[in-house]
Order: structure tokens, then sequence, then C-alpha cells
């Protein structure tokens, strides 16, 4: 199957098919320096990226997008293994070999960005500090852009910290709407207290990956934590693998 790309995107693998796009404004958020729009109202590749980092931008705005208008026309066998894993593969124009398994990485483990020990309290605060200016970013857009008021509880909720009963662990909740709260444990790592681990539901749903998302980009931002390694449920028991983003 064909799928004629947009004649603006730049010379590259990655590209938008043309007279695909919606305008969801997806991709201009997850890849901001590799999207933007024509004076048609189209989304395009306007950079390809130069690094991993780049690269992961662009295959989360892959995952992400409303529609799967972005596509992938290389031939890395490391963004044919990511994009199989985040079960994308249909997005090559050169697929990868059947049996790529699905993954969902849940874990992260990162630490203080000058090795210092922490309190979890803490942690969950600097995460809580990220989240509730999304939702004041998002309320403001709304407002400004479509006229659309929303009650500050029903959108960008956290509820937490918790303590459980066994030592050492804690765990809050967080959720796009009042209809869904999405559970996070936290947990030191090792014995300085410097180093962290995140893990939430291991289902594999888009609502899982988009918890990882939310946790990789607060993780970016902050001036805090730093160093995020990824991992599945059985990479994180196993001690192997790992990947500095989710996707």
């Amino acid at each position: 199957m064909s799928y004629p790309p947009n004649s603006k995107n730049v010379p590259g693998p990655f590209y938008v098919e043309d007279g695909c796009c919606t305008a969801c404004g997806i991709p201009e958020d997850a890849a901001p320096d590799h999207f933007t729009f024509g004076e048609d109202g189209q989304c395009y590749v306007r950079r390809q990226p130069c690094s991993q980092q780049e690269t992961g931008r662009m295959l989360r705005a892959m995952w992400g997008a409303e529609f799967d208008c972005i596509r992938y026309r290389g031939h890395d066998s490391d963004v044919f293994e990511r994009l199989g894993a985040i079960g994308k593969p249909h997005l090559c124009d050169f697929p990868p070999a059947e049996g790529i398994a699905v993954v969902l990485r849940n874990h992260v483990a990162f630490a203080s960005v000058d090795r210092s020990s922490v309190v979890l309290e803490e942690v969950v605060e600097d995460f809580r500090s990220f989240w509730m200016m999304q939702g004041n970013l998002k309320r403001n857009t709304l407002k400004e852009k479509y006229g659309i008021t929303l009650k500050e509880e029903r959108m960008h909720t956290m509820r937490g910290p918790h303590r459980p009963f066994f030592y050492g662990t804690m765990w809050f909740e967080f959720a796009w709407s009042e209809r869904e709260h999405h559970r996070v444990y936290v947990r030191h790592v090792d014995r300085g207290k410097s180093r962290i681990l995140m893990s939430h539901s291991p289902r594999e749903t888009t609502g899982s990956r988009a918890v990882s998302d939310t946790l990789s980009r607060w993780l970016t931002q902050s001036s805090r934590f730093g160093q995020q390694q990824w991992y599945t449920a059985e990479e994180w028991r196993q001690g192997v693998g790992g990947s500095p983003a989710p996707w």
C-alpha cells in the first residue's frame, strides 16, 4: 500500500502522510522541534531527529497522534523494534519481521541530580507541582481557544501520598479527569536513598502508556531528578534491559 507524503516534509525517514492530518496537536506537543503546520492546516515534519532522545519524541508522537498519519520509511532495526514494542509496526513502510512482542515499560528508576538523599514525600511533591501546572495550562488553553471552563476538581487531580502497612513504599494516584485515577508506587532502591523507583499498572492499555509518558515528561523537565531508565515488570525483576524512555 502506498502512503504519499506531504510535499513539505523535509527529506528523511520520518514523514507525515499527505491529507491525513486532522490538526489534533499531539505531534507538536510531543515533538515541537520536529513538526509544524503549513498554510493549509496540514502538519508535516520540519526537522528529522538527530539523537536517541529526539527519536523517542518522534515515537511518542506516532503513538499518541489521533490518526496514524506519521510514518517511518527508514530501515533502522532499533526503530522497527521500538515501534513493534508499542504496537505500531504498521507505521513502517518496510515492516519489521513478525513476532515482535508488544511491551509496556511501567517501571522507571531515577535519581536526584546531585545524588543527595531524598524522602519519598519530596519526590511526590515534585511530581504534584508538575501535574497541577499541566492542568492549569490545559484549563487556560481550553478557555482561551474554545471558551470552555472546567471546574478545577474535574481535571488533573491527585490523591495522596499514602503509606501502606509495609515499610519503605508509598503510593499516590493521579488522573486526567475525575472518573479514573491511576495508582503509582514509589520507593527507594539504594541505601543512600538517592535513587528511586516508580511503578504503575501492568495492564497493557492506552491509559497505562499515558501514565508512563506523563512520568517521563515530568522527569525530563525536572531540575531535581533525572537519569531515568525504563523497564518492563519482568526486566526489573530480572535486573536486565532498560531504556532511557518508555518508548
